[in-house]
C-alpha cells in the first residue's frame, strides 16, 4: 500500500507489465519488483523488443489491408469500364502474336477477334454475376 501512495498506480502496473521481460537474476524476484518500482528501472530491453516486434507487425498488417483495399478498388474500377475497354490489351496481344507469325490480320479479321473477346468478357461477367 506504501508503494502505490508514494509511486502511484501507473508506475507499478508499468514495472509489473515489464518484470516479465527482466532477466531472472536475483533469488527474491518479488524484492527486484519492488525495488524496480523504488528506483524507477527503466524498461527492459526485452519489453523493448516485444513492443517492437508488435509494432512491425501491426504495421504490416495496415499495409496488408491498404494494399488489399487498392486491388479491391483497381478491380472494380477495371470491371466498371465497358468490355469494348476491356479487351484492347488483350486484342493488342493478339496483334502482336500473330504478326510474330508473320501475318498481318485484315480490318475484318480484327474485328471479329475484338468481336469475339468481347463476347467473352460479356458472357464471363454473366456467369459469375458481375455486370
Amino acid at each position: 500500500m506504501a508503494l502505490v501512495q508514494t509511486h502511484g498506480e501507473d508506475p507499478i502496473q508499468q514495472q509489473v507489465e515489464w518484470h516479465q521481460y527482466r532477466p531472472t537474476v536475483t533469488k527474491n524476484p518479488a524484492g527486484a519488483l519492488v525495488r524496480a518500482i523504488r528506483d524507477e528501472w527503466a524498461p527492459p530491453q526485452g519489453w523493448l523488443d516485444a513492443k517492437e516486434r508488435a509494432a512491425d507487425a501491426a504495421r504490416r498488417r495496415e499495409e496488408e489491408a491498404a494494399r488489399r483495399a487498392e486491388e479491391e478498388t483497381t478491380r472494380r474500377e477495371w470491371e466498371a469500364r465497358p468490355p469494348e475497354e476491356r479487351v484492347e490489351g488483350r486484342l493488342t496481344f493478339w496483334l502482336t502474336r500473330e504478326r510474330l507469325r508473320g501475318r498481318q490480320p485484315t480490318d475484318a479479321e480484327i474485328a471479329v477477334q475484338r468481336a469475339e473477346l468481347i463476347a467473352h468478357v460479356v458472357t464471363s461477367e454473366g456467369a459469375s454475376g458481375t455486370a
